[in-house]
């Protein structure tokens, strides 16, 4: 049996920041693990002196995938995880940075007991910085009926047991992988702990679909496609899900039917997130 895998998915968009991930990941002060990288549509060519310069700190290994469908290819990743040996997996984005403490709080949370585990951002935007963006908002534990309408647990800031991981076909539409993964994980009974004191360096981006730091009304409108699709795909789950997608698809029959609901909607969530912090997807609410 083997022990922990560090899992990252390098794309188009990450390759400018694949060293500086790297850098962090080899600086890690426990380093008994194996470095996992599947290149989506990027040739390992590309980033293979990158690679190289860091082998001599753990085993890193690079599968390039031309799965281009996100869904499918995190499929690919479960099923990896699923035939392998591995105990504790832990999910990274390659676009992210790490301190140096940070692979060894999971692995040590997940070996005492915990089936998942996920940590506390620090957001970072060019000179914009908000540390600790999870702190009040999330209990110590964390299970699916959280996550009903909202997410903290995602594939750069969590990890698992790989023996809590099921076989899942994943829906080709989904848009917020990680929310419909650990949805599933969590209403199978595991419960998530929240590591408050593990931090990483989380990078938004422009086109940041949550709308961290900058809610805009294209935010809402694509949260509220997000919340249908997630619901839509979990309806076989439990009925609580099919009354999820009913109301949702309600407010958006709403919302494209009424002009002054519309712009009655919109507003009062800008204004009552103005200056707010709120986790994924969580400022769209059915009225």
């Amino acid at each position: 049996m083997k022990g922990v895998v560090v899992v990252t998915v390098i794309h188009k968009h990450s390759v400018d920041y694949l060293n500086d991930y790297l850098l962090s990941i080899a600086n890690q002060n426990f380093k008994d693990f194996d470095l996992l990288l599947f290149a989506q549509s990027v040739s390992a060519e590309k980033i293979s002196h990158d690679i190289r310069s860091f082998s001599n700190y753990f085993n890193i290994s690079i599968e390039e995938t031309d799965i281009i469908n996100i869904p499918k290819l995190r499929e690919h990743i479960n099923d990896f995880l699923l035939g392998s040996d591995y105990e504790f997996c832990i999910f990274t984005d390659s676009d992210d940075i790490f301190p140096q403490n940070y692979v060894n709080k999971l692995f040590k949370s997940l070996k005492s007991g915990s089936d998942v585990v996920f940590s506390n951002p620090n957001l970072f935007k060019g000179d914009i910085k908000v540390d600790n963006y999870f702190s009040g908002q999330v209990p110590d534990k964390v299970n699916f009926e959280f996550l009903l309408e909202k997410n903290c647990i995602g594939f750069g800031n969590s990890a698992i047991m790989v023996d809590v991981v099921d076989k899942l076909s994943f829906p080709e539409d989904i848009l917020a992988v990680d929310w419909w993964f650990y949805t599933n994980i969590l209403f199978n009974g595991s419960s998530a702990k929240f590591i408050e004191d593990a931090n990483l360096f989380y990078r938004l981006y422009e086109s940041n679909t949550a709308g961290f730091l900058n809610l805009t009304e294209e935010n809402i409108l694509n949260q509220l496609k997000i919340k249908i699709v997630h619901y839509k795909n979990l309806r076989d789950l439990d009925s609580l899900f099919s009354d999820l997608y009913a109301k949702y698809k309600l407010l958006e029959k709403k919302l494209k039917n009424d002009r002054e609901f519309y712009d009655r909607y919109i507003n009062s969530i800008l204004s009552k997130y103005k200056g707010r912090k709120y986790l994924w997807w969580e400022p769209v609410e059915c009225w």
